[in-house]
């Protein structure tokens, strides 16, 4: 088949597997917001985090270990087998302190996501049950990216679409018919892995599959090299409970439970926008995969374009269908019409998805890169897309411009971690697919892409060329007398100041607000405008750092070889 043809056929299974998870998580909220209302939309909110943690562990682990078995199969490595053994057992040893926690402790990991005490109360029973169901969420995720990688894209579609359907179906039945209530929510989403599963296995029985489970203890050498392939995909799933974390206790402090209700909406769309680009991700890796095992780097490249182009169409189609529809979204969570609520999510709808016109891409790369193993640039990427970036902004914007700082702090994430990835694949990737980097980067490669970059983008990339020469002597020289320990010891000399702008940023904007509760109006704004100036520092000390690891990661390993 032209590999065009299967890259649309990979990719457009996929989405519409992973569209029926993320819908399910709608369902879910639609269901909840019926039955509790804002609390309701609240208390899902907060568990999404965990949600998150829970399935970035799963989809590193899963991820890691199908490309590294899709890797080793295109280059006829019998030794692949033991990938798919090891990601069970080490998900299933992963699920045990979830599983403690859920059986013991779910009010504190309530607590610690910010709810109240009416909150945990009314979340106990929830997050109870999905808590003692993790193995099962993360086995999902392992099965059915390793029958994806051999070649069945069309049962996994349908096992997640199918066990989406059961949690819909029994959503309704479980909280209204029978009563159960939230518990009902969470008993219907903790089933659906196992109809998944369930309906995976038939892979199993087929002629055609080359899946075994090879009886051995659980290895850490394996588990290592499979999450270095995974960590995009656990920062892709990660940076979804982190943004949630951090944007709930910026909004919890700036509009309360209301303003996190509001996010709670924009969140739940943004699972469903997350899930179609990971879709185009996650669907090109088998073949993107099995182009660099087979060392086809022009169709690795090729595949590269058409996933950056789908994610592009995808994303004006998402933002058109969101900009045109926005009251009507909201409306569908709103149960209790409440005005402020949906002011607030109206505008956080239509300034966060503009933040998906760099996000597909942002994702996409990961994968891509990932997928031809080259795993310090994937992470990089994702590392600076799922925390770092969206902290920094989210934490200045919203402290200039408030709510709509939150809103925006998205876009201006992905603009920045975009920009970052271009260089990234323009000065590594595009060598490495080309096979200009074999296995060591020599001088002429060095050239090459200093030639490359400079003649593409005339004033910056002249700027970034002549940087290299820079950072790379700097590098070389570091790594030949202290060593990689070094390199890390350089990076904690800027640790220091870090911490201590944010200790003074924190202790400014506590002043601030509690000067605004003596009525000092004039002592608040100069407090305010110290406040602003400390973020900034803080915003640009941190960003030094990033760009110090991107160096780091990015120009040593190319001296390494």
């Amino acid at each position: 088949m032209d590999l065009t043809k299967q890259f649309f056929k990979y990719v457009s299974q996929n989405i519409f597997g992973l569209l029926g998870t993320s819908c399910y998580i709608l369902a879910d909220t639609y269901f909840i917001a019926q039955a509790a209302g804002t609390d309701g939309v609240t208390l899902l909110n907060l568990c999404l985090p965990i949600y998150n943690f829970i399935f970035a562990i799963g989809s590193m682990i899963a991820l890691g270990s199908a490309t590294r078995y899709a890797i080793a199969k295109a280059q006829n490595d019998a030794r692949g087998q033991r990938y798919f053994s090891n990601a069970i057992l080490c998900a299933v040893l992963a699920s045990i302190p979830w599983m403690l926690a859920g059986a013991f402790a779910p009010g504190v990991l309530l607590r610690l996501m910010g709810g109240d005490a009416g909150i945990v109360a009314l979340g106990i029973p929830y997050a109870r049950i999905f808590l003692l169901f993790t193995p099962f969420f993360m086995c999902n995720y392992i099965v059915s990216a390793f029958v994806r990688n051999d070649g069945d894209p069309s049962l996994a579609m349908v096992a997640t679409l199918s066990g989406s359907l059961f949690n819909v179906v029994f959503d309704y039945i479980f909280m209204f018919p029978l009563g159960l209530g939230l518990a009902g929510a969470a008993l219907a989403t903790a089933v659906s892995p196992i109809i998944s599963i369930a309906i995976c296995s038939r892979h199993f029985l087929k002629k055609e599959n080359t899946l075994q489970f090879v009886r051995q203890l659980p290895s850490a050498r394996l588990l290592a090299q499979s999450c270095q392939l995974g960590i995009s995909g656990f920062v892709g799933e990660l940076s979804s409970g982190v943004t949630t974390t951090v944007f709930n206790f910026l909004l919890l402090g700036l509009a309360g439970n209301v303003g996190v209700a509001a996010y709670g909406v924009v969140a739940n769309f943004a699972l469903v926008a997350t899930a179609i680009f990971n879709g185009v991700a996650q669907g090109a890796q088998p073949l993107v995969s099995r182009c660099y095992g087979q060392n086809d780097h022009a169709g690795a490249r090729k595949l590269l374009l058409l996933g950056s182009g789908t994610v592009l169409v995808l994303a004006a189609v998402l933002y058109a269908a969101v900009f045109g529809l926005t009251d009507t979204f909201v409306s569908w969570f709103n149960s209790e019409n409440s005005v402020q609520m949906a002011q607030y999510a109206h505008t956080g709808m239509r300034m966060y998805f503009v933040g998906y016109f760099f996000a597909g891409f942002n994702i996409m790369a990961a994968g891509y890169l990932s997928a031809v193993n080259r795993p310090a640039e994937a992470s990089i990427t994702s590392i600076c897309r799922g925390m770092v970036a969206i902290v920094v902004c989210s934490l200045v914007l919203s402290a200039v411009f408030g709510m709509p700082g939150v809103w925006a702090a998205f876009p201006a994430s992905e603009l920045l971690t975009a920009l970052l990835t271009l260089f990234l694949l323009a000065f590594v990737g595009y060598l490495t697919a080309s096979g200009a980097i074999a296995g060591s980067a020599d001088a002429a490669a060095i050239k090459t892409a200093k030639m490359a970059i400079s003649r593409a983008v005339p004033v910056v990339g002249g700027i970034l060329a002549d940087a290299a020469d820079t950072v790379l002597a700097g590098a070389g020289a570091v790594r030949n007398t202290v060593g990689v320990a070094g390199l890390l010891a350089v990076l904690a000399v800027g640790l220091g100041p870090f911490l201590q702008i944010a200790v003074q940023y924190l202790a400014l904007r506590v002043t601030t607000a509690l000067s605004g509760f003596l009525a000092m109006q004039e002592h608040t704004k100069l407090l305010a405008c110290a406040a602003d100036a400390m973020g900034y520092m803080l915003a640009m000390t941190g960003s030094a750092m990033l760009m110090v690891i991107v160096a780091v990661c990015a120009f040593l390993k190319a001296v390494n070889g």
